[in-house]
């Protein structure tokens, strides 16, 4: 995990901001989130997933890179139950009541 710095900073510094971004970015997704996703009749973890790789770092390759990455992740690990990596992003957004 890299970021941009304009100081050198060491491989452990780098990992600590670029958490931080993740971090940041994630917070402020999910606060946007249900504006940008409330009216939707699809689950948004997808999307709110996508939103916070792409500004770690943009493109879809690198997106289905990391999407691909959770899939094995959730195989390996999480097979014998119906637990997922995106299970925390659960209930942050709500659909709109009409």
């Amino acid at each position: 995990m890299q970021v941009y710095s304009p100081k050198l900073i060491n491989d452990r510094e780098s990992v600590k901001m670029g958490v931080q971004k993740i971090k940041d970015d994630y917070d402020a997704i999910i606060e946007n989130a249900q504006e940008k996703y409330g009216n939707e009749s699809y689950d948004p973890e997808y999307y709110i997933l996508n939103d916070l790789v792409s500004k770690y770092n943009g493109g879809s390759e690198y997106e289905g890179n990391v999407t691909e990455l959770m899939d094995s992740i959730e195989k390996s690990f999480f097979s014998e139950t119906s637990d997922k990596l995106t299970d925390g992003l659960k209930g942050f957004v709500k659909p709109i009541e009409e």
